[in-house]
């Protein structure tokens, strides 16, 4: 879960470019669902945590859809696209995995007022973008988390990590923090439950550990269970320079910052997993 600067663009222009590249008959339909479209732009925030369904007719919506069409190479809005994943590097749902495609926070298949608006388009892997599919959530019930509307820093660490053993393995366990508000944890919990963050992180979190053996053995070799402890903590300390507190790795560091059993030779039982698909 990021929180990421939202991108800096002209929607109308956007709108009115994407129409200007169609056929004359698409033109014509397109721009009479101008002012409808551009409406729904204005309303996007509180759309975003309420949705609410336009109910174009088939036709219509099939038109605003087609319209993302022109967001790939060589299209008149590839530049949009380009500008999206130049927000983020890293999926911006699950901040695991380098972000490939992008994401549309309102499904276009229900929201196809939304298939071009800059603010709707998410910078996202693979994995979540199937995950996520069509799925929406509501506010007052839970959704997914808004990178560009949703500030998570202010609430700090979104996530605890904790290391369990089972059957001579140590894993990486995460979950939403119980602390949070509970505004914050609702959709913090919709969020992670409904992408399967857990195993995801767990399985990211041990390739992560196996990596690092080499240090945590000269560490503990040098001064046991609190130097590991130490080195956890410099890296950490490290991530958060680029990453704010929700950043799953800044959990992992923060668990194994405090795991006694992880920091007294626990890491030696680090063993892999295969990421939930």
């Amino acid at each position: 879960m990021l929180s990421l600067p939202g991108p800096v663009r002209n929607s109308e222009s956007d709108y009115d470019l994407a129409s200007s590249s169609r056929r004359k008959t698409n033109r014509a339909i397109l721009a009479g669902l101008r002012d409808t479209v551009m409406e729904s732009y204005r309303n996007y925030s509180g759309r975003a945590r309420m949705p609410e369904l336009n109910h174009f007719d088939d036709d219509d919506a099939e038109k605003l859809r087609e319209n993302y069409n022109l967001t790939y190479h060589k299209g008149s809005l590839s530049a949009l696209r380009q500008e999206i994943f130049e927000i983020s590097t890293y999926c911006a749902l699950c901040g695991a995995e380098e972000a490939s495609t992008l994401d549309h926070y309102l499904p276009q298949e229900s929201f196809p007022e939304f298939s071009i608006f800059a603010h709707n388009l998410l910078p996202a892997c693979d994995r979540c973008n199937r995950k996520k599919s069509t799925r929406y959530g509501f506010e007052d019930t839970g959704r997914f988390a808004h990178p560009y509307l949703d500030d998570l820093k202010p609430n700090g660490a979104i996530l605890d990590c904790a290391f369990a053993v089972e059957q001579d393995i140590i894993h990486a366990m995460f979950n939403v923090k119980h602390s949070l508000p509970e505004a914050v944890q609702r959709i913090a919990v919709y969020h992670f439950d409904k992408l399967e963050l857990g195993g995801r992180y767990s399985a990211k979190a041990s390739m992560e550990i196996i990596e690092d053996i080499g240090l945590y053995e000269e560490a503990y070799e040098l001064g046991g269970a609190q130097l590991v402890a130490s080195e956890a903590r410099r890296k950490r300390n490290s991530l958060l320079k680029k990453f704010p507190e929700s950043y799953w790795k800044v959990a992992l560091y923060r668990g194994i910052e405090t795991s006694d059993v992880f920091c007294d030779g626990g890491f030696r039982m680090a063993g892999s997993l295969v990421a939930f698909e």
